[in-house]
């Protein structure tokens, strides 16, 4: 199982931004954008997004100088730690992007679903399905609506373990508002 946030941003035109935050943030999170860094020109501040706030998506690309282990180079082994640039996208309505299924909060006895609206969580940097009702669009700043959910990897048996593997969900979500909430 994947240890860390992974986002895909294919269908993304925006431009994208550098930030710093004060806690380690995975890929696939959100911020809002603060202030400048004290003596920086072009990093800004990022913190947590309220459900109102215009909301940046963290995909920094994955990599490391440490290229002799495979291990170094996975996506879901990546972190963006605290106080180290790190790239977040503006995004616009129509945008598309992915993140897996543990990227979004979703209330216990709920199943994240094809149709699904997803905004700012409001507490922490992670997007939160909203469910099948369609939200007050003029009172949240983030709204999006999960249009796939692709399965990925393969279960594999281990004998008396059964059957484990590398598993899990891609949540594909297009954005539908980003930004200018009316009173």
């Amino acid at each position: 199982m994947a240890k860390y946030g992974v986002v895909e941003t294919t269908k993304i035109t925006e431009p994208c931004f550098d930030f710093k935050a004060t806690a380690d943030i995975e890929n696939g999170s959100i911020v809002k954008k603060g202030d400048l860094v004290t003596g920086e020109t072009h990093i800004y501040t990022a913190g947590v997004p309220a459900v109102t706030d215009e909301v940046y998506l963290v995909a920094n690309p994955a990599w490391s100088y440490d290229d002799c282990s495979v291990i170094n180079q996975n996506e879901d082994e990546y972190i963006n730690v605290k106080g180290v640039p790190f790239r977040g996208y503006a995004m616009k309505k129509d945008n598309k992007f992915a993140v897996l299924d543990y990227s979004i909060s979703v209330d216990v006895g709920s199943t994240l679903a094809v149709g699904d609206y997803i905004g700012a969580d409001g507490t922490t940097n992670k997007l939160k399905d909203l469910g099948t009702s369609e939200p007050t669009m003029k009172s949240l700043g983030f709204v999006g609506i999960v249009r796939e959910i692709k399965e990925y990897g393969f279960a594999y048996c281990t004998g008396t373990a059964g059957n484990v593997g590398a598993t899990g969900k891609k949540i594909v979500i297009e954005v539908l508002k980003n930004a200018t909430v009316e009173a």
